[in-house]
């Protein structure tokens, strides 16, 4: 009983806090920052139009819903390389594994912008000076099982970003649950993703030096203009996943996600996916949103399961259509369970 108990409040309070953190709307798309936070890693996940929440288990859990990493047997690795807009490229490594006490996990993204040419006021066609931004989130993820029907979950990021000689470092927070009333194959998730205390950049590129007085030799005075900060881009997400069909080899799944942003509008996502053996995979999902600047598609997927003894090698890739100036997304995944 307390450890009922325990998961109604977990789950009230997720909720409690989405009355206070999720008051935006449209009209604040684009104010928030550390948007690295929000671009996905996983090819399965985008391919189910992200409604990925509910089911997700083990070391894919880690960015997705950490209280599905609990479901992880024995070990897993897994990497994930991200083609995005504008020649962005994001790479994920995440290992978990399981102990007695729950599952723990740990994981690091690296988003490179690329390189860039710097250019002033004074030289708006460029200084010549080629630099690279880079952004780092750390994570550390523990899961559990409360009862066998619920499980939960918490991740802890560090995240840093450095543009020159400006950098911003910060923390965020995920907490998860995953729910299986035992209806049938209904499987319910319910995810609070990105919440934490603001963020705000400094360094020396904030300053610049100054003449002051009328004497030509007085030393320059060093000025430091204020910086504003930031608020993490945090989301609530209820999904949903069901098993319509499952005959002999042939297995099909079908997703539904609701995501609430405090900086952007609400966004749903449907999916489907047909397994064979659970040695081969087909994929298929699309998000909607309230935002006519919405740029992204239908995407689709595939993988295969390769067992290696008592390990299996899995291999995953998607790839997420994008609409108006900017090529399609492409993502692809190597897991390693043993």
């Amino acid at each position: 009983m307390r450890k009922l108990n325990l998961c109604g409040f977990v789950l009230v309070l997720a909720v409690g806090v989405t009355g206070t953190a999720f008051a935006g709307n449209g009209d604040r798309v684009g104010t928030a920052g550390a948007q690295e936070l929000r671009i996905p890693v996983s090819p399965r996940g985008v391919a189910l139009g992200d409604g990925y929440q509910a089911d997700v288990s083990g070391v894919d859990a880690l960015w997705y819903n950490p209280a599905g990493a609990a479901r992880l047997d024995g070990t897993e690795a897994y990497f994930s390389h991200f083609e995005y807009i504008a020649d962005i490229q994001k790479e994920y490594i995440a290992v978990a594994t399981e102990t007695r006490m729950g599952t723990i996990g740990a994981s690091i993204d690296v988003l490179n912008i690329g390189d860039i040419q710097e250019t002033t006021e004074a030289n708006p066609e460029g200084t010549g000076r080629i630099f690279s931004p880079t952004f780092t989130v750390i994570g550390v993820t523990y899961s559990r099982f409360m009862t066998d029907a619920v499980s939960v979950g918490a991740t802890g990021r560090f995240i840093s970003e450095d543009i020159l000689q400006t950098t911003s470092q910060g923390v965020s927070f995920d907490v998860g649950i995953q729910y299986r009333p035992g209806w049938q194959s209904l499987r319910l998730g319910f995810v609070l993703k990105n919440f934490g205390p603001n963020m705000h950049f400094d360094g020396e590129d904030f300053g610049s030096s100054h003449q002051t007085g009328d004497d030509p030799n007085s030393r320059p005075r060093v000025l430091r203009s204020d910086n504003a900060s930031f608020e993490l881009p945090s989301v609530f997400q209820i999904a949903a996943a069901y098993t319509p069909i499952e005959q002999g080899d042939n297995t099909i799944d079908v997703y539904g996600n609701f995501v609430s942003h405090n900086f952007g509008d609400d966004e749903f996502g449907v999916g489907g996916e047909y397994r064979y053996q659970d040695i081969f995979a087909v994929r298929a999902g699309i998000v909607a949103s309230g935002d006519a600047d919405y740029n992204y598609g239908p995407a689709f997927g595939a993988g295969f399961n390769l067992p290696l003894g008592t390990s299996t090698l899995s291999i995953d890739y998607a790839r997420r259509t994008v609409q108006d100036f900017f090529d399609d997304n492409d993502l692809l995944s190597v897991k390693f369970a043993f």
